[in-house]
């Protein structure tokens, strides 16, 4: 006996209803996941932001923490809508996952962006700031944050100054000529900050006196005997080896999270429209 088309109709409508519900659970983990790797990225990477005085970068990471952050709330509309079958739920479901599904796509284009124009600008900027900034008036809350985000970033990705090679550029700085005369004799004084210095597996430094102070090559000399606690990649190389890693890894998640909203979108509007019907 053949079904009546009533009959399919109720049948589809708590197929979708179901297939909606197991979709949150998915939806949730996406949420999470963005906003672990948002946080990660804010937390661990801001540094990066500070010293190169480039703000799309971190623009990109608080839009995609927005993002999970409305995905991770709106799952429970969803689930609740399902259930109930309220359409008012169904379609702020439907608008946030759009509203969403922009700000991601703008985050992406961000990040897509910021790879793009990585070069001189930002390598003068890091320069500036370390020349300027770096480790005096520390009574001024933007050099003190200048001052923590250079230290991270040395010690984060394992590198020193700006160039490879580039530890003479410390003695163009604010830092070392406000202690130039505090350091008697010549070969106590410090070419380097300690964020340059190399540590062991635990976190330990190698040699700090080595590292700042070592006369038979650098940083005292451009060149001499290997000084092996001290830093020799640059940080703009370092920096923008993270920051495409980093870029990667947004746009990644962008982009599979975007496919994850259409399907969301899709199943919501036929649940809509079969309770229209």
């Amino acid at each position: 006996m053949m079904k009546a088309p009533k009959q399919d109709s109720e049948e589809w409508f708590e197929c979708m209803k179901y297939m909606l519900f197991s979709y949150n659970l998915l939806f949730f983990l996406c949420a999470c996941s963005i906003l672990g790797t948002g946080i990660w990225l804010a937390v661990d990477r801001a540094y990066m932001a500070e010293i190169t005085g480039e703000l799309i970068y971190a623009a990109a990471i608080y839009i995609m923490l927005a993002g999970g952050g409305i995905m991770f709330f709106v799952s429970f509309c969803a689930c609740a809508g399902a259930v109930s079958e309220n359409k008012t739920l169904l379609w702020i479901f439907f608008i946030v996952m759009a509203v969403t599904l922009f700000f991601l796509l703008i985050a992406g284009i961000l990040a897509i962006a910021f790879s793009a124009q990585i070069g001189d600008k930002i390598k003068d900027t890091m320069t500036d700031t370390l020349q300027t900034r770096y480790g005096v008036d520390l009574y001024q809350d933007r050099n003190k944050i200048i001052t923590r985000a250079w230290d991270k970033a040395q010690e984060k990705l394992e590198c020193c100054a700006v160039e490879n090679n580039g530890w003479q550029a410390y003695r163009e700085t604010a830092w070392f000529a406000l202690y130039e005369n505090v350091y008697t004799p010549e070969v106590d004084r410090k070419y380097v900050p300690r964020s340059c210095c190399i540590r062991d597996r635990f976190y330990l430094y190698a040699n700090v006196l080595l590292c700042q102070t070592w006369d038979m090559g650098p940083p005292r000399l451009d060149s001499g005997a290997v000084n092996r606690a001290l830093y020799y990649e640059g940080c703009f190389d370092a920096g923008k080896r993270a920051f495409k890693e980093n870029s990667s890894l947004i746009i990644g998640f962008c982009v599979c999270v975007m496919f994850v909203l259409a399907i969301g979108m899709v199943l919501a509007w036929f649940m809509i429209k079969q309770l229209d019907v």
